[in-house]
């Protein structure tokens, strides 16, 4: 009798052009963590029966749906995925020799959903309809992670045979951040977009009608050295600026996120009495009011994939 360990799972992803329509990987993925998975409401038969046993032996299936986190190191080719499904919409050009794929924050209820297969050793599972709830991208010294929250449908059984996606990493090493029109060299960052995401029942069915984006919300923080009090005074004044964190490779790809107005939320000294003294900054990204625009967050990555989502 044999025993299977975690790592030698797989996943593959791909966005959908209808949502809830399963749709075969266009790339396979390595992750860090993943523990998406199927889950379902077990209504209990408590009718009065004549017992005092609070559970009687007919209970009924509820509602049913998938839902986990997948953990990946972001990277130029599978990043994009979840950069469209965080935003809710992602565009495709040439860009020289390579392409560039733009997501922005879709001010639509109605996420971008994408298949997630799993193969989990012992079976081969696929999430249709996955939508992201919360996306959260951070580093400190080490690799530049995401971590995301997913919601699907209830997953069906569907065999595949992966073939590995070769992946770039990103580190600090890799990573500038510009505020307004000065560069910083963080020590810690992270970011979070929120979209509130609710899953709909309707009659005749107990797995998930669709998914619907409540209200979103762009906001992280970041570690500095106290070497100024530049930040504090844009605190205490409530002062707005831009912030554009981006991602360079050797090889032409990038990955740039830029928030076009944002505030400072919390400003705080940070450290022991025997360490550096640093500034731990926490902000929140509000809609940008030039030209009557209502950008808050936008996605760009050049890499060399033609394209994600193709037009229907």
């Amino acid at each position: 009798m044999s025993s299977s360990i975690k790592r030698r799972q797989t996943a593959g992803i791909a966005l959908e052009e209808t949502a809830g329509t399963p749709v075969a990987p266009t790339h396979y993925f390595e992750f860090l963590e993943c523990d998406l998975a199927e889950k379902m409401e077990i209504i209990g038969d408590t009718q009065a029966r004549g017992s005092r046993y609070a559970e009687g032996p007919a209970p009924v299936e509820g509602k049913k749906s998938g839902e986990g986190k997948i953990e990946i190191c972001v990277d130029p080719i599978i990043f994009p995925y979840f950069a469209a499904l965080a935003l809710g919409s992602v565009s495709s050009e040439v860009d020289g020799s390579n392409y560039k794929h733009t997501s922005v924050l879709s001010g639509g209820n109605d996420p971008l959903s994408a298949t997630i297969w799993r193969g989990r050793v012992v079976d081969d599972r696929q999430f249709a309809n996955a939508v992201v709830n919360t996306m959260e991208i951070s580093f400190a010294d080490d690799v530049v992670k995401a971590t995301i929250d997913l919601l699907s449908k209830y997953p069906t059984t569907q065999t595949r045979t992966p073939t590995k996606t070769d992946l770039k990493i990103y580190t600090f090493k890799n990573a500038s951040l510009k505020i307004d029109n000065d560069t910083f060299k963080v020590q810690e960052f992270s970011l979070k977009v929120e979209n509130n995401v609710e899953a709909k029942y309707a009659p005749g069915s107990n797995d998930v009608d669709r998914f619907i984006a409540k209200e979103s919300k762009v906001s992280g923080s970041f570690k500095l050295l106290f070497e100024t009090t530049d930040q504090r005074t844009v605190f205490e004044g409530l002062t707005k600026q831009s912030m554009v964190l981006t991602l360079t490779g050797d090889d032409g790809d990038s990955i740039t996120i830029t928030i076009p107005r944002l505030r400072i939320e919390n400003w705080t000294e940070d450290g022991g009495l025997g360490d550096a003294t640093m500034e731990a900054i926490e902000f929140t990204a509000e809609e940008s009011d030039e030209s009557g625009e209502e950008n808050v967050i936008t996605i760009e990555t050049v890499n060399s994939v033609a394209e994600y989502l193709a037009e229907a």
